[in-house]
């Protein structure tokens, strides 16, 4: 493990940021090693890594850092886990310290939340991010399962994207992109709902507590503001059209996945491709 960690690139940074480090085998669930760089206050190997599994698992899936603070007796714990991978096998780096000191200053509290909404959002459109995504719907689906309330995920992009980038240059896809973005923030209750660039020009959009057909009827108003638009970017008139596929869970007696879900919207989306784009499907 020394070895390892002393292989990274910001190893001296990490080495003053961080007191513990674990090489986690998510998939046999087991400490691989760890390693100690100085005195902490705490003794993190007596943590047990099956406390952090669901977040072990959306890490790797996302292929993205993913962060944790938890109360320790009086210690305050941040972690940070790192996937990585090692002769073909995925692991989970996962850096811990005890932050309760600077967790006390006015300036550290601004900073870690400022970091955590950075490694949310997506740069382009300041919506949400895909890690968002693996972080958030998981919650809500077990939110909605507890309080009775449907579910409606909304996946949707822009037709022939590709023609606008081929067409006007990718500096014109970023602007589209991002004004269809605006479009969709503001669709929805600021409160509940929310959206996210899942990659490339494909959005989810999530909203509690909305059924089928409430969840149609805000598809269908993005698609037909989105329709009517006339974008001018550098000189150019940019037209375009997008694509909803729809899905929602009224019934929690069996707890979905939220990847079960993804997979159905999916689907959906892939219909009013198929149906000649411009379409809403459910």
């Amino acid at each position: 493990m020394a070895n390892l960690i002393e292989n990274l690139n910001d190893y001296d940074l990490m080495k003053k940021a961080f007191n513990h480090f674990r090489l986690i085998d998510f998939q046999h669930k087991k400490i691989v090693s760890e390693h100690s760089t100085n005195s902490h206050g705490l003794d993190f190997s007596e943590i047990d890594c099956s406390d952090f599994l669901d977040t072990y698992k959306k890490c790797i899936e996302s292929d993205c850092t993913s962060y944790k603070i938890k109360q320790l007796n009086n210690c305050l714990c941040l972690f940070v886990l790192l996937p990585v991978k090692i002769k073909e096998s995925k692991y989970i780096l996962e850096c811990s310290a005890n932050i309760k000191e600077e967790a006390e200053s006015h300036s550290f509290c601004n900073t870690l939340e400022n970091t955590y909404k950075l490694s949310i959002t997506d740069e382009l459109t300041g919506v949400y991010n895909r890690r968002y995504i693996n972080l958030t719907l998981p919650d809500n689906i077990n939110s909605c399962a507890r309080n009775n309330l449907p579910l409606s995920v909304i996946f949707t992009d822009l037709d022939f994207f590709k023609n606008v980038n081929d067409s006007y240059g990718h500096s014109a896809g970023d602007y589209l992109l991002s004004q269809f973005a605006i479009e969709l923030k503001q669709s929805i209750r600021q409160s509940t709902d929310w959206v996210a660039r899942y990659g490339g020009d494909e959005f989810l959009i999530c909203l509690v507590g909305a059924d089928n057909k409430k969840a149609k009827k805000i598809a269908e108003r993005i698609r037909e503001s989105i329709e009517k638009k006339s974008l001018i970017y550098r000189g150019k008139t940019l037209k375009t059209t997008c694509s909803f596929g729809i899905y929602t869970v009224n019934n929690f007696d069996i707890l979905p996945t939220y990847e079960s879900i993804l997979n159905e919207v999916d689907k959906q989306l892939y219909k009013a491709k198929n149906c000649g784009r411009n379409q809403v499907k459910q």
